[in-house]
């Protein structure tokens, strides 16, 4: 979805995890109407898919960059 190519590229870009908080907001600058809750929620599917990882508390980065 155009939702997760925003967070993969922002993460990218970023090069370090983000927080659920951080990418929620780069949501929203993008023009992508979704809540908090619903960003939470895309999130853990994405780690599910193996497509991110659970970097530390709260936070989330590409699953290719586990260290």
């Amino acid at each position: 979805t155009q939702a997760q190519f925003v967070v993969i590229s922002a993460l990218r870009d970023e090069d370090q995890p983000l927080s659920l908080k951080d990418l929620h907001d780069i949501l929203k600058r993008n023009r992508i109407d979704m809540t908090y809750d619903a960003a939470k929620m895309m999130l853990l599917r994405m780690v599910e898919a193996g497509q991110l990882w659970k970097a530390g508390h709260g936070l989330y980065a590409m699953a290719d960059q586990k260290s």
